[in-house]
């Protein structure tokens, strides 16, 4: 079986004496005649820590005086000399790269699956076919992972191999491995983690004895095989700062930003106008469902998973035909494929489709007025001491955390409301508190539900009459979490901290007044556009709410960052 070793581990010193010693014990695993039989000859590597060994190698020593037993081998790096540069697999020198991770030599190169993919889909998603993971002829945008090290050193590393018997025949026993091992040339192969060193054992062998002393002391046989390593270091090991292996990705694609102040949006497809999405994210050939109601029309929204509400005022019905300029809406169909549609089946109080409305690039909106705060009869058929306005409800329930866009414009100028309030979304989950979008007391603002420190607000941006403004507006956790409005692309104000109490949230959800049957100072209805509203039940990452703030920029040609 296989030994799976990590490759990318880097080449030192102890690496090469390890695959000497590995070598020496396990390839050639030396036998010899003893006293107690035929038995494995132990290896010992020289060291100066003697005490270490009289701990742990007491095997290797007699109980009674600490005496070496024999037969045994030794071994020992006596010498380590740079190899010449005529010798050298890398005769020359090659620099590392101009940058604080270095790494000169590229070993592999292997494909990063998920980031070309990525690339893939997101061309799919340009092109006709609009789908993802649709088989392509040809992928140019291939994401490749390069490992590179340092550039290795290289050295000639000697080692002596002892051999101690006490008798001859043990000696002929281990000297004949070394010679025979190699046949007919010296030349061998040790590893160790993954390298390949080349080895040559030296052809004269030193053998010296004492059995010509006629002296008391114990008799002896000793011989030294020399060993020479070609082997190699890469990078200072432990003393290194920078990175033992580099992981690098190639460049597929340069873009560069667009100056929409300056040129204008720059169309990539003919502009069909009155057809849901196909100005910038569908070519002419290949509109959405034309099948009414079908819940199958799939856009932007739908690539970020956690959608929960998208209503489209370019395509109210939902990919079914769509109502006339000046028609009144009983039913906004929801995009998401959850079936939450917002209705309203009193005549009096539905919004109209209108074109007319602010400046959203020619396309359809969704227009609410707010006539009256005189008593009249409300949706539910009652008298109301308080006033009337168009509004669309429906039984979504959600909860925190949530991501709301919304595409606004007030009919009104704001600056004359004075503390009058004109919200377009709102919801609740407790009649004594609620949350809206719109415009606050002349702001565009983010009214969370935690208090008066949850009104994000922003001087910056006073709504102006018949502007549309993109908001984004983000809750984590109603109890200890974060509420953020960003206004045009831009981060208006954070609030930290809400109610200890986990039932508020988002709860039901409403276009214009948040009740049915009042309008009033805690339950303001609007009067003017929405274009777009789409809800996540997550609070998006930066990359995913940029993604779809900049379709709703282009789609409803609202610049970004603009005060």
């Amino acid at each position: 079986m296989s030994k799976k070793v990590d490759t990318l581990k880097p080449s030192t010193f102890e690496t090469i004496d390890a695959s000497v010693l590995e070598w020496v014990d396990r390839v050639l695993d030396i036998y010899a005649t003893t006293n107690e039989g035929w038995k494995k000859v132990p290896v010992l590597w020289m060291t100066a820590e003697r005490a270490y060994q009289l701990k742990h190698k007491k095997e290797a020593r007699t109980q009674d005086s600490e005496a070496l037993i024999f037969p045994m081998m030794t071994i020992e790096r006596s010498s380590v000399t740079k190899t010449d540069v005529g010798k050298r697999p890398m005769p020359g020198n090659v620099f590392p790269e101009d940058d604080y991770r270095k790494g000169s030599i590229t070993i592999s190169r292997r494909i990063n699956q998920n980031k070309t993919k990525n690339f893939a889909n997101a061309d799919r998603l340009k092109s006709s076919t609009n789908q993802l993971n649709f088989p392509t002829p040809k992928n140019e945008k291939i994401v490749y992972e390069s490992y590179s090290i340092p550039m290795p050193t290289y050295y000639d590393v000697v080692y002596s191999i002892n051999l101690r018997a006490d008798y001859q025949q043990q000696m002929n026993e281990m000297m004949t491995p070394f010679m025979t091992h190699a046949g007919g040339i010296n030349q061998i192969v040790v590893e160790k983690d993954g390298y390949t060193y080349e080895a040559f054992i030296e052809d004269s062998y030193d053998v010296s004895n004492n059995i010509s002393s006629l002296a008391e002391e114990e008799k002896k046989y000793e011989t030294t095989v020399k060993l020479r390593v070609l082997g190699f270091i890469v990078g200072s090991d432990k003393n290194q700062a920078t990175p033992k292996k580099v992981i690098r990705e190639n460049r597929v694609q340069v873009r560069f930003q667009r100056e929409a102040v300056m040129i204008g949006d720059i169309e990539q497809w003919p502009v069909q106008p009155k057809t849901p999405e196909v100005a910038r994210y569908y070519p002419a050939s290949s509109p959405p469902s034309s099948e009414a109601g079908s819940g199958t029309t799939t856009g932007v929204p739908q690539t970020i998973t956690g959608l929960q509400l998208w209503l489209d005022a370019t395509d109210i019905t939902n990919g079914g035909t769509q109502p006339s300029n000046g028609t009144a809406i009983s039913t906004w169909s929801d995009k998401s494929g959850n079936g939450s549609h917002f209705t309203q089946s009193y005549a009096p109080y539905q919004p109209f489709v209108s074109s007319s409305h602010g400046d959203a690039s020619n396309k359809d909106v969704v227009f609410f007025s707010m006539p009256s705060y005189a008593p009249h009869v409300n949706e539910y058929g009652g008298v109301t001491s308080s006033g009337s306005a168009d509004r669309l409800g429906s039984s979504l329930s959600s909860s925190y955390p949530m991501t709301l866009f919304t595409v606004f414009a007030s009919a009104e100028d704001p600056s004359t409301l004075g503390s009058q309030n004109r919200l377009f979304v709102q919801g609740s989950r407790m009649s004594t508190e609620h949350w809206s979008v719109g415009n606050d007391q002349g702001d565009v603002g983010f009214w969370d539900g935690g208090g008066r420190g949850g009104d994000l607000g922003n001087a910056s941006y006073n709504a102006k009459q018949n502007t549309f403004y993109v908001t984004v507006a983000t809750v984590s956790d109603h109890v200890q979490g974060t509420s953020s409005l960003y206004i045009n692309g831009n981060l208006s104000g954070s609030y930290g901290g809400g109610y200890s109490d986990s039932s508020h949230g988002p709860g039901y959800l409403a276009l214009g007044p948040l009740y049915p049957d009042k309008v009033d100072y805690n339950n303001w209805g609007t009067s003017g556009s929405i274009a777009e509203v789409i809800l996540y039940n997550t609070v998006l990452n930066e990359t995913d709410r940029t993604t779809i703030t900049e379709y709703l920029f282009d789609k409803w040609g609202v610049v970004s960052g603009a005060a």
